[in-house]
């Protein structure tokens, strides 16, 4: 834990590639941010992508917009160097 507060990011070796941090927020519950973030979840986006919400609220989302997405709790200590569709 640094003074901060916040955790200490383990670095990456030098041969590795991490992909960056992308957070997104899916809104309004009633809204279309999940189905957006299920859209954005199936491109080929070279990013570790971050959905804040309501798990329940973004399969809906996934599952209005016609996306098997598959959601994984979040981990600040795990880094991603490569991301499957969806």
């Amino acid at each position: 834990m640094s003074k901060s507060g916040c955790p200490v990011e383990p670095q990456p070796t030098r041969h590795s590639t991490v992909l960056p941090r992308l957070a997104l927020t899916a809104g309004e519950p009633a809204g279309i941010g999940a189905e957006l973030i299920a859209r954005l979840a199936a491109t080929d986006l070279a990013a570790d992508l971050i959905a804040i919400g309501d798990a329940d609220v973004l399969a809906d989302g996934a599952r209005s917009a016609g996306i098997a997405l598959r959601l994984i709790p979040y981990d600040a200590t795990a880094f991603v160097d490569r991301r499957a569709v969806g």
